[in-house]
C-alpha cells in the first residue's frame, strides 16, 4: 500500500516506508525509487536503488537494462557491461542490449569483443544504422575489409530506403 501511495503522490518517503516494512525484500519499491532518482537526474542514487532491487529479484531484464544505461552515463563501464550481459542472458533477442555491449567494448577499444555483439544485435534488428556504423568501425579495426564494405553498402541501402520513404506523397482525404 505504501508503494502505491508513492506512485500516486510521487513522494519517495512512501517507497522508503514500503522497503522498511518489507525488511528490504520489496524490489518494486526499490525500482520505483530508482526511477524517481533517475527522473530527478540523481544517477548515483538511481543506480544504487536498481542494484538493491536486482539483489532481491534478479530476473527483471528491464531493470538490468536501465541499470546498464545509468552505469554508461556514470562512466562505470564494467558495471554497464555486467548489466547488459544479464539482459541478454535473460532475453537473448534484445538487440539494444547487444548493441550496448558492443558500445562498451568499442569504448574500451576492444573491437574483437564488440564484433560478435554487433553481429548479434544486427541479427535481431538489421535496420539500426548506428549499429551498422559501429560494425563498420569494428571491421576496419579488425582488418575485415570485405565486411566493412558490406556494412557501407547496407548503410547506403538504409539511407536510400529512408529517402524513399521521406519522399512518399501523403494521400489527401
Amino acid at each position: 500500500m505504501w508503494a502505491v501511495l508513492g506512485d500516486l503522490t510521487k513522494d519517495p518517503t512512501h517507497y522508503e516506508k514500503a522497503i522498511e516494512l518489507s525488511k528490504g525484500r520489496y524490489s518494486d519499491a526499490y525500482l520505483a525509487l530508482g526511477e524517481y532518482y533517475f527522473d530527478k537526474g540523481d544517477l548515483v542514487n538511481a543506480a544504487d536503488k536498481f542494484e538493491k532491487a536486482l539483489k532481491v529479484r534478479p530476473l527483471v531484464p528491464a531493470a538490468w537494462f536501465r541499470l546498464g544505461t545509468i552505469c554508461m552515463q556514470l562512466g562505470q563501464w564494467q558495471k554497464a557491461l555486467r548489466a547488459f550481459s544479464q539482459v541478454v542472458m535473460q532475453e537473448p533477442e534484445e538487440a539494444d542490449a547487444w548493441a550496448n555491449i558492443a558500445a562498451v567494448h568499442m569504448r574500451n577499444r576492444q573491437p574483437d569483443e564488440a564484433y560478435p555483439a554487433l553481429n548479434e544485435s544486427l541479427k535481431y534488428r538489421r535496420s539500426n544504422w548506428r549499429v551498422w556504423v559501429s560494425k563498420l568501425h569494428a571491421c576496419l579495426d579488425l582488418k575485415k575489409y570485405d565486411e566493412a564494405i558490406q556494412a557501407c553498402n547496407l548503410l547506403l541501402d538504409l539511407r536510400s530506403q529512408r529517402q524513399a520513404s521521406d519522399n512518399i506523397p501523403m494521400l489527401e482525404e
